[in-house]
């Protein structure tokens, strides 16, 4: 009877063995691709020789993966090394543009979508108005502007979407958990990833949009070969986003980085938040503007009264008081010094405790003021911060934030892009026909 039970056991086991050494396999399989792939796209054109020399894998092996990265398009033959003795090698090319992926973000009242290639090169780029009030609304927008983008590319070589969103947003359950959009908060968590992958049918990964934003930077951005960056979204809100080491700090609950909601004004503004003197009632899109207004009260010669209908200044925004500002308009550039002020108050605290290298002041805000916002944002930090941490800092202005926003989401995708993804087979005459 003892032995029955064993016996018993050991089958009922054998599946779940059989299991567990699939996966291993194919676990093991998909680390060799990646040191192969590796291996290829930083040294390509390379012949298969050359590419067994680099790894430690054997020549079956790697020819093995060879063959596959070629059916996936990824790889292709581009003529024959120098001779050195005997027949000359063939060699291999890499060809990011074989699959794709998709990074799209709303700012304001437009949508900006981008396709781009395995190394987060973009390949086409669209924008469209948006009108949505509701947070749905906009999703369905965002989904609407994929899929013209996308057109008749054929979708097996799409390898995944990214996009960035207003709001805190968890990561790993694709939700919206809080978000006020156009002076409307939603109400219970919103199935994001969830709507994005029902209707456009591919893997999908969603971000506060000033993340995406950061990623962006790193990328092809002015924070290029930075691995500690303190990104400052101002825009609507303010929000950070922080690089440390390389890799995006989200925090535990996705909420890092509310650098808009630290008190720079104790018993200050009642904040949306609850609480008083939160950054955003002092650097805020509409702070800004508001302090523009009342300097412009005071200024009957500002010329951003005649940038609005009849001279109402209640017309005024923040594109207006930016452009006044270039234009030497002092009640412009008034407002701009008291919100660099606020901004780099909140910002020192931040520099003392995350030590980064370099400080981008992005969103629609950071990304058009230049120097006018940069100057008394550095003057305040240089007040109030550690001389170590700062003697390291480099603070600049953000690229044109919503197409590197777009960019960013997209390589957001590509991390999260198993590896036997990039391998899967696709029809070599769709790449050839190009996007």
């Amino acid at each position: 009877m003892g032995f029955s039970k064993v016996q018993d056991r050991k089958r009922d086991s054998e599946p779940l063995a059989c299991a567990n050494e699939i996966s291993s396999a194919e676990a093991i399989r998909n680390l060799n691709r990646q040191q192969v792939f590796d291996a290829l796209r930083q040294n390509a054109p390379i012949s298969r020789r050359e590419l067994v020399d680099l790894v430690p894998l054997s020549r079956a092996t790697v020819s093995s993966i060879v063959k596959e990265m070629t059916e996936s398009g990824i790889v292709q033959e581009v003529g024959r090394a120098a001779s050195t003795g005997g027949r000359r090698p063939i060699l291999l090319g890499y060809r990011p543009e074989a699959k794709l992926a998709v990074g799209v973000t709303m700012f304001d009242d437009s949508i900006k979508a981008v396709l781009t290639d395995l190394e987060g090169e973009p390949v086409r780029f669209l924008e469209r108005k948006s009108s949505g009030l509701y947070t749905e609304e906009l999703i369905r927008e965002m989904i609407d502007t994929v899929d013209e983008l996308c057109g008749s590319i054929e979708r097996r070589r799409v390898l995944g979407l990214g996009a960035g969103l207003p709001g805190v947003v968890d990561v790993d359950r694709g939700l919206i958990m809080e978000h006020i959009s156009r002076g409307r908060s939603i109400g219970a968590p919103i199935e994001a990833r969830q709507m994005f992958e029902e209707s456009l049918g591919m893997p999908s990964v969603i971000s506060n949009r000033s993340r995406a934003a950061v990623l962006g930077e790193m990328q092809h951005g002015v924070a290029k070969g930075y691995h500690n960056v303190l990104y400052l979204f101002i825009g609507r809100g303010i929000v950070a986003s922080i690089v440390i080491n390389g890799d995006i700090f989200f925090g535990p609950s996705f909420s890092a980085g509310e650098l808009g909601h630290t008190t720079v004004v104790p018993e200050g503004l009642l904040c949306g938040c609850g609480n008083r003197g939160c950054l955003d009632m002092y650097s805020s899109e509409s702070a800004l503007v508001a302090r523009a207004i009342a300097a412009a009260r005071g200024l009957p010669d500002s010329i951003m009264r005649s940038m609005v209908h009849g001279g109402n200044l209640q017309l005024l925004s923040s594109d207006h008081v930016v452009k006044a500002a270039q234009l030497g308009d002092a009640a412009a550039i008034e407002a701009l010094d008291e919100t660099g002020r606020f901004l780099g108050i909140a910002l020192s605290s931040a520099i003392n405790l995350l030590n980064p290298e370099l400080l981008i002041l992005g969103g629609p805000i950071g990304c058009t003021t230049g120097r006018l916002l940069i100057e008394p944002v550095r003057r305040e930090i240089e007040r109030h911060t550690l001389s170590i941490p700062l003697s390291i800092l480099d603070i600049v202005s953000g690229s044109e934030e919503t197409k590197s926003a777009a960019i960013g989401a997209a390589v957001l995708a590509l991390k999260g892009t198993p590896i036997e993804a990039i391998f899967a087979p696709c029809d070599p005459e769709c790449i050839e026909l190009g996007i």
